[in-house]
């Protein structure tokens, strides 16, 4: 690849994240899956990379998403020692 296609490839990636960044985007309406499944141990919420139970599939501790949902709401980075994650992922570390 020549340096002027780097170059010219690279100007492209950066216009196009301006683009995607200065955009307007929707605001996030919950559908309340969360709430109404949440005894199940939120069965039907996003949970990859929390430990699960593995006679069942759902997760081990419930206080695990509440500190995941809660970093994602305040916009935080996720602190690892707030929540237990897969052991598969620590080994990857």
């Amino acid at each position: 690849m020549t340096e002027y296609r780097r170059q010219s490839a690279k100007e492209v990636r950066e216009s196009a994240s301006q683009i995607a960044r200065d955009r307007k985007h929707m605001t996030h309406q919950s559908n309340g899956d969360e709430q109404r499944y949440a005894g199940a141990h939120f069965a039907m919420s996003f949970t990859k990379g929390l430990e699960h139970e593995s006679n069942n599939g759902l997760i081990r501790n419930a206080d695990d998403f509440r500190a995941f949902r809660s970093a994602i709401d305040n916009g935080k980075h996720l602190q690892p020692d707030s929540f237990t994650i897969c052991k598969a992922l620590i080994r990857m570390r």
